[in-house]
């Protein structure tokens, strides 16, 4: 896909000093940058960060392994 990016002096000067040190391509670096963005981006839409930081419920006592009364039944037992 061809595009076209209209950068800031300021950071084309520092990107053109950084190309050349580096010995790499404009391309090269934008399509890196593009794909660090989209990847933090999904991991950070993946879940919302009230289930990433969900401590429990303090007052209840649960066990799943040992208190499955209330599941309902698995698909085969209802066939």
């Amino acid at each position: 896909m061809n595009t076209s990016v209209h950068i800031p002096k300021a950071i084309a000067e520092r990107l053109n000093t950084y190309l050349k040190y580096h010995q790499t391509s404009k391309n090269k670096v934008i399509v890196e940058a593009i794909d660090k963005f989209l990847t933090e981006q999904e991991d950070a839409d993946a879940w919302h960060p009230d289930i990433l930081n969900w401590q429990g419920v303090p007052d209840v006592e649960f066990d799943l392994e040992t208190d499955r009364d209330f599941l309902l039944p698995s698909r085969e037992h209802i066939l």
